[in-house]
């Protein structure tokens, strides 16, 4: 900007002359290259990539590497399982409360943070709103020993509601980064509840086009599949940051067909929202997201596994280095490089 001058502008500087960005890889190699080259001092910044899982432990121990950087994404939940409470197989198993609720007690939430950099990096989550987002108030209807799961309480809750044998579900899952992992884990996780998991991989902007379902309600209730792990992270970070998580995901009254992926829909939940975007105080905007979390896991619309923390990465020629949580990486237009 020819027009720019320091002195008419206290807020930005100029740091850097240009930016150069690096096109190369794709998928799970890419992280990998990027870490790689930034640790070399080859690059300097992340684009679009987060630290490789397997990079954070060396990051961290003996002593805590500069370049790295942990910073929340308040409200976070990713990834978690959706039902397709809509679907026909199993005799509409997923449409009953009860089997959903025996399923929330199958999953290992400590073994599924392992795959995104382990405790330090990731904590058990037990409801929609994740801690740091307006309306979070911490409980849990479905608590297990250490957040490691309960399958012998998932199976006889399951024997229960009407499937002694258990049941069979299809698993539309990414293939791409953590999520074939992520796929495991579920997999073994109702094994172990007497739930056979049978997989289908697909690719991950598959979730907004028409493969999954979800574009209409009749999509839903082919039953071409039962569950699938999405992610979600607020669009805004703020004191008035609820309705940018609950409803998008969960209120069928807003958000069918956006990201309300399983078609739930439950009149207690769309009442409490559209309170909630009525009120006219923060405190009682959140009061009504918190009663709409409540309700959304008595219903078992779906299982949350984690709230996390970003592990970012800068080469050691950065200075400077200002988190911004929109972009969730560096703002790169306050950084200034050493020689």
């Amino acid at each position: 900007n020819a027009a720019w001058t320091q002195s008419s502008d206290t807020i930005r500087h100029q740091y850097v002359n240009e930016v150069d960005v690096k096109m190369d890889l794709a998928g799970s190699a890419a992280s990998t290259q990027v870490q790689e080259d930034m640790q070399a001092n080859t690059a300097d910044l992340e684009w679009n990539t987060v630290v490789p899982t397997a990079s954070i432990p060396g990051l961290e121990k003996p002593t805590w590497n500069p370049g790295l950087g942990t910073f929340p994404a308040p409200g976070s939940t990713n990834p978690y399982l959706v039902f397709n409470v809509q679907s026909p197989n199993n005799g509409g198993a997923l449409g009953n409360v009860k089997v959903r609720q025996a399923l929330e007690y199958a999953i290992d939430k400590v073994a599924m943070g392992k795959f995104y950099g382990g405790a330090s990096i990731n904590q058990p989550l037990n409801q929609v709103i994740g801690p740091g987002a307006e309306g979070y108030v911490q409980f849990n209807d479905y608590p297990t020993n250490n957040n490691q799961g309960n399958p012998g309480k998932c199976k006889s809750l399951l024997a229960a509601a009407g499937y002694p044998n258990g049941i069979t579900l299809k698993d539309y899952y990414r293939n791409s980064g953590n999520h074939p992992a992520v796929f495991q884990e579920v997999q073994s996780d109702f094994q172990k509840c007497g739930v056979t998991v049978v997989g289908t991989p697909i690719a991950t902007g598959y979730y907004g086009s028409s493969g999954i379902g979800v574009t209409s309600p009749n999509g839903l209730k082919a039953g071409k599949w039962d569950i699938t792990e999405p992610g979600w992270g607020p669009d805004w970070f703020s004191p008035t940051n609820g309705r940018s998580i609950l409803p998008d995901i969960l209120d069928g009254a807003l958000s069918f067909p956006g990201s309300d992926w399983g078609g739930f829909d439950d009149p207690a939940v769309d009442a409490l929202v559209t309170q909630a975007e009525a009120a006219t105080t923060i405190s009682a905007a959140a009061n009504y997201w918190h009663q709409a979390d409540m309700q959304v896991m008595k219903d078992a619309a779906f299982i949350p596994f984690q709230t996390q923390l970003q592990a970012i990465y800068h080469s050691p020629r950065v200075h400077n280095a200002i988190y911004l949580p929109f972009s969730e990486q560096y703002d790169i237009t306050q950084i200034w490089l050493s020689s």
